[in-house]
C-alpha cells in the first residue's frame, strides 16, 4: 500500500488504483481513498507509438491456444519491454501476470537511467 498517510494533501481527494495486472478495484477498499474504478470521469492518455514490427499476428503463425500452457506465471511486479515478437510481449505483459498474479509495468523507450528510476518509483524489477 501507499503512503500511510491517506490525504497527502489536506482538503484534496485521494485516488488510489490497486495493482491488480487488469486494473481491477481494491478488494477492501482502504479507509480515506476513492477506488479508481469508481472514477469513470478520467480519460486514459495513450500516447501512440509507431510499430515496428506486425501490428497483428500473422495467420500462418505457429501459436495457438496450446502454446499458453508453456508461459511460465509471474507472481512479482516487474518492468517489461516491449519485444519485436507480438507473442513474446502479450505472453510477458499479460498472460504470466495474470496466471502468477502478479502485474506489469510496460515502458516503452527511454535510457537505462530513466528505465532504472521508473522500475524504482513503479516498485518493479527490471528485467
Amino acid at each position: 500500500m501507499g503512503p500511510t498517510d491517506a490525504h497527502p494533501v489536506p482538503g484534496v481527494e485521494t485516488i488510489g488504483c490497486s495493482l491488480h495486472p487488469l486494473g481491477a478495484g481494491f478488494e477492501t477498499r482502504p479507509l480515506g481513498i476513492t477506488d479508481n474504478v469508481e472514477v469513470l470521469s478520467q480519460p486514459d492518455v495513450h500516447w501512440r507509438v509507431p510499430a515496428t514490427g506486425p501490428i497483428c499476428f500473422e495467420s500462418e503463425s505457429s501459436y495457438d491456444w496450446d502454446a499458453l500452457s508453456e508461459v511460465a506465471p509471474v507472481g512479482e511486479r516487474r518492468v517489461v519491454l516491449p519485444a519485436d515478437d507480438p507473442w513474446q510481449t502479450v505472453c510477458e505483459a499479460l498472460v504470466a501476470p495474470i496466471l502468477g498474479g502478479g502485474s506489469t509495468v510496460v515502458l516503452v523507450g527511454g535510457d537505462e537511467a530513466k528505465r532504472a528510476s521508473t522500475a524504482d518509483q513503479e516498485r518493479a524489477r527490471l528485467p
